[in-house]
């Protein structure tokens, strides 16, 4: 028995020493805290961009999507980007609306005519265009970070993709006082244009498109977005109109 707690007493100190190495304590966190105070926090933050039921509905996204690189002066319109909830390979561009979809694999190299910035613009768009609706329904982790009851900070969520190429690393999403609306967000780049050091973007001009609410002006260290025409798509029409190869 003694042997027992010795082993766990070990086991804590280890702990505790690991914590003291990050910079964390392992003070109790503020009185919504614990497991329950997290769910209950990205469930607002949820359903301050969407209802139940409108996230579930879309399957696909299409958008006019126009971007300038501000490392590089570069800049691009689309006429039409688009992506699927089930697919991270690829997304789907028209140059003018006189043009065809075509298809574009992502990765961390993508170019765009040349561009790296528009490229890693395109990759990043897939991940960003909707951080809510993508870690309800994609492939992300999504946790609140925590913190001792004696500090005061703003209220914020940590999200990672999944997804094994993403253009993106770890996210932390900086909540608005009082609605859950997602402010701001900063990411760790995986792009070659922008990798090895972190990245905000400011999210603005929030519309309601199909219940889901859609930020369709971003600013941040890297570029300045604006999206227009956002239309979410069903499974069907996405079969459609973004077709995966048959395996």
């Amino acid at each position: 028995m003694q042997d027992r707690h010795k082993r766990a007493r070990t086991v804590l100190n280890a702990v505790a020493c690991s914590l003291a190495a990050l910079g964390c304590s392992p003070m109790p966190p503020r009185s919504a805290g614990g497991a329950e105070g997290s769910v209950a926090v990205v469930r607002a933050f949820w359903a301050a961009h969407a209802d139940r039921d409108a996230m579930r509905k879309p399957f696909a996204v299409a958008f006019t999507y126009e971007v300038e690189s501000l490392r590089d002066g570069d800049r691009a319109r689309f006429a039409k980007v688009a992506f699927r909830h089930d697919d991270y390979q690829r997304i789907w561009v028209a140059r003018n609306e006189a043009s065809d979809l075509e298809e574009v694999p992502l990765g961390r190299d993508l170019e765009w005519e040349g561009s790296p910035g528009i490229g890693c613009a395109l990759a990043t768009i897939r991940y960003l265009f909707s951080v809510p609706l993508g870690t309800a329904r994609g492939r992300w982790e999504i946790r609140r970070l925590m913190t001792p009851s004696d500090v005061l900070h703003e209220e914020a969520l940590e999200a990672s993709p999944l997804e094994p190429g993403a253009a993106v690393g770890t996210c932390r999403l900086e909540l608005e006082e009082g609605t859950s609306l997602l402010e701001s967000l900063v990411y760790a780049p995986r792009h070659q244009f922008a990798r090895g050091s972190a990245r905000r973007v400011r999210f603005g001009r929030w519309e309601v498109v199909d219940g889901v609410r859609v930020a369709l002006e971003r600013e941040g260290d890297l570029f300045r977005e604006a999206l227009s025409a956002v239309r979410f798509l069903s499974r069907e029409e996405a079969d459609q109109l973004l077709p995966l190869e048959q395996k």
